[in-house]
């Protein structure tokens, strides 16, 4: 075997090897570079397999996908094999899975991404796909800079698929550039025919010093991308792709607060141990309101706005400030997709019955530290969170602060009385001032959560129509679901950055009860605050809900005809408000069972069509390209200029055709010497070798004698040819009259040539 395949798979291994070096900022560890050499050095094997055995198209893209698929497991999806190495079901959903959707994932993952999943086939695949059509290309091809595009793509494509900060601008300029130019000048120098390369003193001194400065101008341009730019200057696409989730698919978690306080008062929604002394639990944020609900929503602040979510993995990167604490959350009765949450998150790591679904499942906020996980939560799951709880500022620490700066959705559709009142209440000089003011007049409220156990009924929502109701009486009745929205929409009214918060604060006495901050978090725990922006201590969260002792005052009697007061009796239980939102996950009383699945049979077909109907309009797109460009080229032999062109053209076809059938065919020779080795060749029939001579003869005859042939005789000669062609098909098995269909021997630039 020559050395020159083997020169060529190393520098193209090299190469693709600082291609993958790109991958590196948006992966954990180094599982991305093992699964992208693997893949590297497979595509290697089948294209030399290919180059070396002669193989068509058809039978390298069957052998390359047999490998692809057989070794995915080991190289990049080992939790899927048996023993690390043989590939099951779960082996081929996660190749086609990464390799369908795995490019959205990684865009849509806050780096680095957990260095296991079907995200690694990625790397994976890029390995591969470089090593075979950079390998087939070297190989099949003699101008030396084409191998280069397939390194060069995927170098461009670990780029634009990374980070803003680079692997290494030296090792993918300067290395890259070094190991192109040396390659390309290699290839380059096996053309030169082997007098050329016996050449004088002077001009190797001339191409030694043409290949120095040309090192030397790509090392230059190199360091000079190596020198500090500014993140703009870099593209990738990850900058320009919004999460593909869609929040307007579940409703306000606000507005499910009253099921929390009543229905769900002494349930158990999930358990939690390491929770550190005065911390809380954040179950959701919401910043957006529109007259209805308070709602989690993106807006134009990006970095800010509740509503952005990104994939994580195993490892989150934080800015937040804080005690470190290691957390432990075990999901009860709490359902939905919320995912309770610490702090700020640096880690999250999932166990559970359904560990590795809810891993590639979450997303996390890092603006709002919250989490969703849209495979919604069952009992059973369970997850360790490593967190950074910031301290919570006191009164002194407040006194005199400044809010901070930052970019929320606008409000809209809040009832009158919330700006009026505001300004009428908070008439303090400073944001704290006025902030302060707010709570006290609310902290001298009541509180009813609508039982009617305290007189008064309080109706649930947190709407224009029941704000403007809970503003209007002489007292302000409500739960935390009214303080919280009502104390949010006048801070934002008065300038002063504020959202509401769900979730869950702990008061002493749980802690002081559970002792090492473990327990159990009922219903009844859930609560509402809000949170502001304070210049340099960040969200600070502030409760405006007055405690539960403040009961709402009676009504007042109405005295009747005969002046005896008339006592009215306040009804028992208060009925729920039409427009109460449940949580997605809220289950039914009734007996009923939900209707059966009437579309099984259409989800079974989608899910094939998915799977299998992009690789074979894949297969088929290529087909057609081959035979069109095949049946283009019998076009224009068939249209020369002159008629004696014309038959001259359908000898060629015939070659090209038999080459196609796997006949050994001449190239270079006369049609009579062409002809007499095809009398020779065993492939043929009889019949087929006497056609092949006659053939020959026919067009050397139209060629040099005396004019043109006739249209007719045109006609004739190519009925002729294709009947020739005809019979030898017939001959040969369906399989082999479909590889010589897709055969691409005849259509490489060399080969057409070497024909002419």
């Amino acid at each position: 075997m020559s050395r020159r395949p083997l020169v060529d798979a190393g520098f193209l291994a090299a190469l693709g090897v600082v291609g993958l070096l790109g991958f590196g900022p948006v992966f954990s560890g180094l599982s991305y570079l093992v699964a992208g050499v693997a893949g590297l050095l497979l595509g290697l094997l089948v294209a030399l397999a290919a180059v070396r055995l002669r193989w068509g198209v058809l039978v390298t893209v069957a052998a390359g996908l047999v490998v692809y698929l057989l070794a995915a497991g080991p190289a990049a999806l080992r939790e899927t094999t048996t023993g690390g190495v043989v590939p099951g079901p779960a082996t081929v959903r996660g190749v086609v899975d990464g390799s369908v959707h795995g490019w959205r994932d990684l865009l849509t993952t806050l780096p680095p991404a957990p260095a296991s999943g079907h995200l690694l086939v990625i790397p994976y695949l890029c390995g591969f796909v470089c090593g075979l059509a950079g390998m087939l290309l070297a190989g099949r091809t003699r101008l030396p800079t084409l191998p280069l595009l397939a390194p060069g793509a995927l170098l461009v494509a670990s780029i634009l698929f990374g980070t803003d900060a680079p692997a290494s601008l030296l090792v993918q300029g300067v290395g890259f550039a070094a190991l192109a130019l040396a390659w390309a000048a290699l290839r380059q120098r096996r053309r030169r025919p082997a007098a050329a390369t016996v050449a004088g003193v002077a001009g190797g001194r001339r191409r030694v010093a043409g290949a120095a400065a040309m090192v030397v101008l790509a090392a230059g341009g190199g360091f000079a991308a190596a020198l500090p730019a500014d993140d703009d200057d870099r593209y990738v696409l990850r900058e320009h792709v919004q999460p593909p989730l869609d929040l307007s698919e579940y409703p306000s978690p606000l507005a499910g607060l009253r099921r929390f306080e009543v229905a769900d008062k002494d349930k158990v929604l999930f358990s939690v141990s390491g929770l550190p002394a005065g911390a809380r639990v954040r179950l959701a944020v919401m910043d957006a309101y529109d007259g209805v609900v308070w709602s989690v929503a993106g807006g134009a602040g990006a970095t800010t706005a509740s509503g952005v979510f990104e994939r994580v993995g195993t490892t989150i990167p934080s800015e937040a400030t804080g005690a470190p604490a290691t957390v432990q959350v075990t999901i009860r009765n709490l359902g939905g997709v919320w995912v309770p949450t610490v702090g700020a998150l640096t880690g999250a790591r999932f166990g559970g019955p359904r560990a590795a679904e809810l891993a590639g499942s979450f997303r996390y906020n890092r603006s709002t530290g919250t989490g969703l996980a849209p495979a919604v939560l069952a009992a059973g799951d369970a997850y360790t969170l490593d967190v950074l709880v910031p301290a919570v500022p006191g009164e002194k620490d407040l006194a005199g602060r400044a809010t901070m700066a930052v970019t929320l959705p606008d409000i809209a559709g809040d009832p009158e009385p919330v700006q009026t009142l505001a300004v009428e209440w908070a008439t303090a000089a400073t944001p704290m001032g006025r902030l302060n003011a707010l709570l006290t007049r609310m902290h001298a409220g009541a509180y009813s959560d609508g039982t009617g156990a305290a007189g008064v009924p309080s109706r649930p929502g947190h709407g224009a129509g029941r704000l403007r109701e809970f503003l209007a009486a002489d007292q302000l009745v409500g739960d935390s679901e009214q303080y919280a929205a009502t104390l949010a929409l006048m801070l934002r009214r008065l300038g002063i950055p504020a959202r509401v918060v769900l979730g869950v604060a702990p008061s002493q006495a749980w802690f002081a009860r559970t002792g090492t901050g473990a327990g159990d978090v009922t219903g009844g725990m859930v609560s509402a605050w809000v949170e502001v922006a304070v210049d340099g201590l960040g969200w600070v969260p502030f409760d405006p809900t007055p405690p539960i002792t403040n009961k709402p005052k009676p009504p007042k009697p109405e005295p009747n005809e005969d002046g005896d007061a008339k006592i009215v009796q306040p009804p028992t239980v208060a009925l729920p408000a039409p427009d109460q939102a449940a949580p997605p996950d809220a289950d039914d009383s009734g007996d009923d069972l939900p209707p059966p699945d009437r579309c099984a049979v259409c989800a079974v077909l989608l899910t094939i069509a998915t799977y299998v109907g992009l690789p074979v309009l894949l297969f088929a797109l290529v087909v057609g390209a081959i035979v069109g460009l095949k049946q283009r080229r019998r076009r224009r032999r068939r249209r020369a200029p002159t008629s004696s062109a014309q038959i001259a053209n359908g000898w060629l076809e015939l070659l090209d055709r038999l080459r196609d059938l796997g006949v050994p065919s001449p190239t270079g020779q006369t049609r009579r010497r062409a002809a007499q080795e095809l009398a020779g060749a065993q492939a043929l029939s009889v019949d087929g070798r006497a056609a092949a001579t006659r053939l020959a003869l026919v067009a050397d005859a139209a060629v040099f004698g005396p004019g043109d042939p006739s249209p007719e005789a045109v006609t004739a000669y190519w009925s002729d040819v294709d009947e020739s062609l005809r019979g030898l098909r017939r001959e040969r098995r369906p399989h082999q009259r479909f590889l010589a269909m897709v055969n691409l021997a005849t259509l490489w630039p060399g080969n057409r040539r070497r024909a002419a």
